[in-house]
């Protein structure tokens, strides 16, 4: 068994030429969000570059070229105008649900059950064209 595995090292050390490293120019990637804010801004940014049309999305990417910082920037208030946006319709939706919960009236039920079926139904198909772009 040890001569197999010394064999199979020996074959493999052929395979990565002598003084084979990385190139000194190729940036560290970059690190792992500290934070849970920072998870959730950074896939923001993602939801809102992918949700911008084709030319002002070749805009930013011009911009993330000449200016990463600005890039950053402008991207990170995009991203963070989108997550409120989520959190407004969040809340506006938990309201409606209270309300129909708390509603005796069956036709203001009904009138409730349909806008939270609408806003449900267009939050889950906005999610699904995330998704489909994003794959």
């Amino acid at each position: 068994m040890k001569k197999w595995l010394l064999l199979i090292a020996f074959c493999c050390a052929g395979l990565i030429p002598a003084g084979a490293e990385e190139p000194e120019d190729v940036p560290p990637p970059p690190p792992p969000p500290k934070s849970e804010k920072e998870r959730r801004t950074s896939f923001a940014i993602w939801r809102a570059f992918s949700s911008l049309p084709e030319k002002e999305r070749r805009e930013m990417v011009k911009l993330q070229r000449t200016d990463p910082e600005k890039f950053r920037k402008v991207m990170t208030e995009k991203g963070e105008a989108l997550l409120k946006a989520d959190r407004d319709r969040l809340i506006e939706l938990r309201s409606m649900v209270a309300e129909y919960i708390s509603t005796a009236d069956s036709d203001r039920r009904e009138e409730l059950y349909k806008k939270i079926e609408a806003n449900v139904r267009f939050d889950y198909f906005k999610r699904l064209e995330e998704n489909r772009l994003h794959l």
